[in-house]
């Protein structure tokens, strides 16, 4: 389970508990200020201690294992050095989309396989549907809250082995 250290994740966890399953609660460092000497943005509330803290307390009120991965490099190369080039082409990228498609997601499978996972698990608003043989994503429930714009980049094959237990949910539900 992908932990923030806020609510979705946290409710995340639970409803993967309440599906019978045994989760690991993962949380992706992915940026690091000491990289960048003079650098005045604080760490940002996926990254900073406070999150990694507070979603390590989550996991250890429900005695699941937690583990702090840094993803940093994987980060910079994929995001952030895309974000600057395209930018500075005259283009408008999201890096909301490309860190889901080439980082949390990719990365994130791979360490699932490391810990025998079958499946990850993230606090996103969005569910994914079966035809034909493909899985698809489809818009949460809530309209307010919808995530599945952010997540279009992820292949079938990878949401085969996702869950999204929130995407049925509202954010007041949730809450």
């Amino acid at each position: 389970v992908a932990m923030s250290g806020g609510v979705d994740s946290s409710v995340t966890l639970l409803k993967i508990i309440e599906m019978g399953l045994e989760p690991i609660g993962v949380t992706m460092k992915l940026w690091d200020n000491k990289k960048f000497k003079g650098s005045q943005f604080q760490e940002s509330s996926c990254c900073g201690i406070e999150e990694i803290n507070g979603a390590k307390l989550v996991c250890d009120q429900f005695g699941v294992l937690h583990y702090t991965l840094d993803f940093t490099d994987a980060f910079i190369s994929q995001v952030v050095d895309n974000f600057v080039n395209e930018y500075l082409d005259g283009k408008t990228p999201n890096p909301c989309v490309r860190c889901n498609s080439f980082v949390k997601w990719d990365a994130f499978i791979d360490q699932a396989e490391q810990f025998g996972a079958k499946y990850i698990a993230t606090g996103h608003y969005a569910r994914i549907g079966f035809n034909q043989g493909h899985f698809s994503l489809h818009k949460g429930v809530d309209p307010l809250k919808d995530q599945s714009y952010v997540l279009w980049g992820i292949p079938s094959e990878t949401l085969a082995r996702t869950l999204l237990p929130l995407g049925e949910l509202t954010k007041k539900d949730v809450r």
